[in-house]
């Protein structure tokens, strides 16, 4: 609010601010349900043990913000310091002999093939000494070991302190894997997802996921008015919003497939002409807008509904599953009804 103070849009930061606490207590919620034993009837359930790393070599725990992030997250975060600390570094056989649940690499300022690279060629896992060392790790963690964009996210205390938050429970949580939308683009994959990015001769980044980059498309004008909610309500049931949203797309009727989103959605792409653009510029988002797509029953927990949506494979795509988040509001001009909306989409298991 403060920077929008000073270039004259004070409502602007306001706005923006709600939408950010909105969707970090959102990202507080989901994860409850995973971690909460008084919410699932089961006292046993504890929270995944989480070893964020900074760097590989030497390896750094996670210090500063990092193991506030992992917490809300629905994490334990392992090798910190006390709260703002700063970053630890630890021995090889210290991260071992913690036997973390899940392990993230978030190098500072690399993307995901570099950091990649970075790991497998350093003294402490790609030696010829260690080579085995971080086969063992990922057998160790049966395989949860990940890389997310240091660059993009983690490592910068800014917005995007959110996005880091949604990626680290998607990591966390092997039932929220894809929930938010992160794991599978540019910014989370697993660690044999960015080993396979990588080229041996140039270090180039090679795709190795169906999904596109994520692509922040130029801002637009903000119009009050382009946030509305549709003219009919939704159904009661959370696959027959999605239904309906997805007949819109297919229509070109941006402004009412815009307005089925919920109100933090809205509120995170500002109009219908950005929500467009969005979708437009992901590799797999675009295929809604005119390929059909089957639409599966819902989950429900807590106020919370998850709908899998398949886009079928054809001769130019691979078969793609989606994981739309619905979530239950009242809509605008109504007392009592509840009505189902479109909070989150990314790719399913």
């Amino acid at each position: 609010t403060t920077v929008a103070n000073g270039m004259g849009y004070p409502e602007r930061g306001v706005a923006l601010q709600k939408t950010l606490e909105l969707r970090m207590d959102r990202v507080r919620q989901v994860v409850a349900t995973h971690t909460d034993g008084s919410m699932n009837n089961n006292p046993e359930i504890k929270r995944p043990r989480v070893a964020l790393l900074e760097w590989c070599d030497p390896i750094m725990g996670c210090g500063y913000w990092l193991p506030e992030l992992v917490d809300v997250a629905g994490g334990e975060a392992l090798h910190c310091p006390p709260p703002g600390g700063a970053t630890p570094t630890i021995s090889l056989q210290a991260l071992m002999d913690s036997k973390p649940d899940v392990v993230v690499f978030a190098l500072c300022g690399f993307g995901l093939a570099r950091a990649a690279k970075e790991i497998v060629m350093s003294t402490t896992w790609g030696g010829s000494d260690n080579n085995n060392r971080l086969e063992e790790l990922m057998d160790m963690c049966h395989r949860r070991v990940f890389v997310v964009d240091g660059n993009y996210l983690i490592n910068r205390s800014g917005p995007r302190l959110v996005e880091s938050a949604e990626a680290l429970a998607e990591a966390i949580h092997p039932a929220l894997l894809g929930h938010f939308g992160h794991f599978g683009t540019d910014l989370l994959s697993t660690m044999d997802e960015a080993i396979a990015m990588i080229d041996n001769t140039t270090g180039e980044k090679q795709r190795a996921t169906t999904s596109a980059a994520k692509i922040r498309p130029p801002p637009f004008e903000e119009k009050e008015s382009q946030k509305k909610k549709p003219e009919s309500l939704p159904s009661s049931k959370p696959e027959e919003a999605v239904r309906m949203q997805l007949q819109h797309l297919q229509n070109g009727d941006m402004s009412h497939a815009f307005s089925l989103n919920s109100t933090a959605n809205q509120m995170r792409w500002c109009s219908p002409d950005r929500f467009a653009a969005v979708l437009k510029s992901h590799g797999d988002f675009s295929r809604l807008l005119s390929e059909p797509a089957h639409v599966g029953e819902s989950k429900e927990t807590n106020g919370i509904a998850t709908v899998r949506v398949t886009l079928p494979k054809t001769a130019c795509s691979s078969a793609v599953e989606l994981l739309f988040t619905m979530v239950a509001e009242i809509p605008e001009g109504a007392k009592d009804t509840m009505a189902w909306y479109t909070e989150k989409v990314g790719l399913a298991n």
